[in-house]
């Protein structure tokens, strides 16, 4: 999470509170798996032990979240979100302390929240969190908590504290990391005084007696954003997230988002700082320069920023690049509007004035006059009928909204808001471009500016108050409109035609949503990386994916099925299953049965037509299934002595036991890899028939174990050219779960080079020869490739072609047979076989690692 992206939006908290009671705790699916990123967002605020020292407990109040963390293997087990209040205001919240009673089961967590109607806007809250069944309560009366510092207020505070948590995590340069350290609070020791917590990496790591500290693992982060867009068919969402390039400068990466099938298209890469984007058309998009501290009277950045940049989204290539401007928008023709940089920048010239890109230059809109001591806050078009409104901040402090003519500026309509301690952080016409909504903390005001005045003489408003606290996306969807901000937890919704509130959707940070055009299916993507489906009616959650860098993610329903596009053994995510609350599982534990190719698109397509019980297959209950998993260690690699193409691995595995029920997982299937490729595996009988029930599977690859422990060595043919191999191993339990997978990685020494070999094997079938067969590759297909694969440099070339004739036949067993001699498996019966049925194979032998 960056953090400083929320250092702006925090000094525009304000609004009232109102009393409210903590949500009721909803009971965990007892047998239910839970898919657990292995991210932190933000960093570590509190910690705490366990009685027993195996386990730590971290919170970070922005998040809401408290991390249960296993000490022996950093993994993290479970993630627990603590409950909301419904409050008329965000919490804004910061953990100030943790600790463990002397019950040994209950966490008690002090976090500082905001508190508009305190004198200096600090509020209190307690949770009390049950460290096994992880229900989690608010306490009835708040924490007495430490004084704010002298002359600061909630907000400033705020800002320093995230300050002292980007010195940590993300090189911030507010202060040191000693003085952030000192500032937050103090990270407690073990409880028999080996270790001490401190903050590390994205996370933590604890520091032993003899000073060096390990870092406990995690995957970095979540892919945070900086800001999101929805484009005009409502398909697609376009999201940004800066980065820098290999040289430490500044560069923005896009995501193209499709909300359909939850894919990535390809990704756009973007030279310079921004902040914001803008969809000008299905085609293009703006790349915006934003800086959270826009004010000019209050701070704000200074200089001329980076250009305006027009985006092809197929291409991502750059098709025009305009002089910076404020608050640049766009009308339905695709002319761009924007106000004079003095509007939202310091140490620039002083040009306020309303502007339109004419032939790539920014001309003064010269109907719109702009009163002395005034600057622009926002500007915002309908993307029909050519609407333009702009909010305009009086010298006063009070505001002016205009409707103005786009082609002059001349205006059309006027309204004033006299409060002047009024934010407004975001505007936005309504589909139809009648109505115009304009949201600051704690309210959202709707004017219609072409209606007539009220009775009493008013202007057409309505003012909706709402407990968003930095909004910062207003979407209209079939009567109603959603108000989205990225330090609210919640996402808020009003009923247009009644002007009441519905019911709120928990979700933390969003920073854009709506509805999925005509699918009863509404989303939210937020700014820390968490992407989210619902159903309309009910409310309830279809499905989450959490964005990960480099384009990674894993997407997960609340029943248990999954998908990802990361391989088995990546360490980016996790299995958590509430009745065994201290163990992590590996990521292919479910695998089998719970992994859902397009998951996305699937339950996107069968939640519209309703048949979702019949497309997606029940799964089957774990409540039987062993998760012990065997635990396989690769000690060492040693060169043959007798034979230098030949090295020994040698492996160590255990089973797992169940210390209270005295549960096996048992051995089977060893496998070892190299370099990604599989090269042999025990047991290994070629001649076992393929297995067709757990019970023929148990029997086929049953490994007998000296009373639980298993030392072996698998000896391997090696590549000659000396370069480092990857050797990995893994095994199954008794049910077919998979183990974690052991790491090895060797450097062989340098062979005398072995005669390269390139073997070709071209398959043709032509349909007139062979009608059973349909496989799309002629005869004259086949020889002429293999033809034209005659010579690859520094390789001997072996061909060998599978060709139907009057009197020869291809059969799908004559293809297996051929793949079985490359791959050295039953290499006489199959050779036997392929001559028998008038295929010349001479020169097709086992493949060896020098071979391709």
């Amino acid at each position: 999470m960056r953090l400083r992206h929320l250092l702006g939006l925090a000094a525009l908290i304000f609004g009232l509170a109102t009393s409210g009671q903590a949500q009721t705790p909803r009971p965990a699916a007892h047998m239910t798996p839970r898919v657990i990123v292995q991210a932190v967002r933000g960093g570590i605020e509190t910690a705490a032990w366990s009685a027993d020292g195996r386990t730590i407990f971290t919170a970070m109040g922005i998040s809401r979240e408290l991390l249960v963390w296993d000490v022996a293997s950093g993994h993290i087990i479970d993630r627990v979100a603590l409950p909301l209040q419904v409050r008329g205001e965000a919490d804004v919240m910061k953990m100030r302390a943790m600790t463990l009673l002397p019950d040994g089961r209950t966490l008690r967590l002090d976090a500082e929240i905001l508190d508009s109607s305190a004198p200096n806007m600090q509020g209190g809250r307690t949770y009390f969190v049950d460290v096994v069944t992880r229900r989690a309560t608010v306490a009835p009366t708040p924490p007495r908590l430490p004084p704010l510092p002298a002359d600061t207020d909630f907000s400033a505070w705020t800002m320093r504290w995230m300050g002292a948590l980007e010195a940590i995590y993300e090189g911030g340069t507010d202060m040191n990391e000693a003085e952030a350290n000192g500032l937050l609070p103090r990270l407690p020791s073990s409880p028999d005084g080996a270790l001490q917590i401190v903050r590390a990496g994205s996370g933590i790591g604890l520091r032993g007696r003899d000073g060096k500290t390990r870092e406990l693992e995690t995957s970095d982060d979540f892919q945070n954003l900086d800001h999101a867009a929805l484009s005009p068919d409502g398909q697609t969402v376009a999201l940004l997230h800066p980065d820098e390039d290999d040289k430490g400068k500044p560069i923005i990466n896009i995501d193209l988002l499709d909300l359909a099938d939850g894919g990535l298209g390809d990704q756009i890469t973007l030279s310079g700082s921004y902040d914001r984007l803008h969809w000008l058309n299905l085609r293009e998009l703006l790349a915006l320069p934003f800086d959270d501290s826009d004010d000019p009277l209050d701070d704000a950045a200074g200089g001329v920023p980076s250009d305006v940049l027009r985006v092809d989204v197929a291409s991502g290539e750059t098709r025009g690049r305009y002089p910076a401007r404020c608050f640049v928008t766009s009308l339905a023709d695709g002319t761009l509007i924007g106000a004079g940089l003095a509007n939202c920048r310091s140490r620039v010239p002083d040009d306020r004035a309303l502007q339109r890109l004419d032939g790539g230059r920014w001309v003064k809109l010269t109907g719109h006059e702009m009163p002395k001591g005034a600057h622009i806050r926002l500007i915002a078009a309908s993307r029909r009928g050519g609407q333009l409104a702009v909010v305009t901040r009086l010298a006063d402090g009070t505001h002016e909204i205009v409707v103005v003519d786009p082609a002059t500026g001349a205006p059309q309509y006027a309204i004033t808001y006299d409060d002047k301690d009024a934010v407004f952080m975001t505007a936005e016409f309504s589909n139809d471009g009648r109505i115009l909504w304009m949201a600051g903390g704690g309210a959202v005001i709707e004017w219609t500016p072409a209606a007539p005045d009220k009775p009493d003489g008013t202007p057409a408003t309505r003012v909706f108050e709402v407990g968003v606290t930095a909004p910062t996306s207003l979407v209209e969807r079939r009567g109603e409109l959603m108000v989205l901000g990225p330090l609210d937890d919640r996402i808020f919704s009003i009923d247009l035609a009644s002007g009441t509130a519905r019911p709120l959707a928990e979700f933390m940070g969003a920073l854009a949503g709506g509805t999925l055009g005509n699918r009863p299916i509404r989303w939210a993507v937020s700014i820390g990386g968490d992407m989210t489906l619902w159903q309309a009616q009910t409310g309830q959650t279809l499905l989450t994916t959490a964005l990960l860098p480099e384009g990674d993610y894993v997407t997960a329903t609340p029943e248990g099925r999954y998908d990802t596009n990361m391989d088995a053994d990546d360490a980016s995510f996790r299995w958590f299953v509430p009745d065994e609350p201290f163990q992590s599982l590996a990521p292919q534990t479910f695998m089998r049965d719970h992994f859902t190719p397009r998951l996305h698109r699937k339950l996107v397509d069968c939640a519209t037509a309703g048949n979702c019980a019949q497309v997606l297959k029940p799964l089957p209950s774990i409540a039987g299934l062993n998760r012990l998993q065997p635990v396989v260690k690769i000690t060492g690699v040693e060169m043959d002595p007798k034979d230098a193409g030949d090295a020994w691995v040698s492996l160590e595995i255990d089973e797992a036991v169940n210390p209270k029920t005295r549960r096996r997982s048992g051995l089977y299937g060893l496998k070892l890899l190299m370099n990604g490729r599989e090269v042999t595996r025990d047991p290994d009988d070629p001649n076992a028939a393929m297995p067709r029930t757990l019970a023929e599977w148990r029997k086929v690859n049953r490994t007998e174990t000296d009373n639980g422990h298993y030392n072996y060595q698998l000896r391997v043919t090696i590549p000659s050219d000396g370069k480092l191999l990857e050797f990995s191993a893994y095994a199954f339990n008794e049910d077919r779960v998979k183990s974690e997978s052991a790491f090895f990685s060797w450097k062989p020494p340098r062979q005398k080079p072995r005669q390269r070999r390139a073997f070709v094997l071209t398959i043709g079938v032509d349909a007139y020869a062979e009608r059973r067969l349909d496989l799309n590759f002629a005869v004259a297909d086949a020889r002429l490739i293999g033809e034209r694969l005659t010579a690859i440099p520094g390789y001997e070339m072996r061909r060998a072609s599978l060709t139907t004739s009057a009197s020869r036949a291809v059969t799908s067993e004559h293809i297996q047979n051929a793949l079985s001699l490359l791959g050295g498996l039953q290499v006489e019966a199959a050779r036997e076989m392929l001559t028998a049925a008038g295929h010349d194979v001479a020169q097709l032998e086992e493949a060896k690692p020098d071979d391709v």
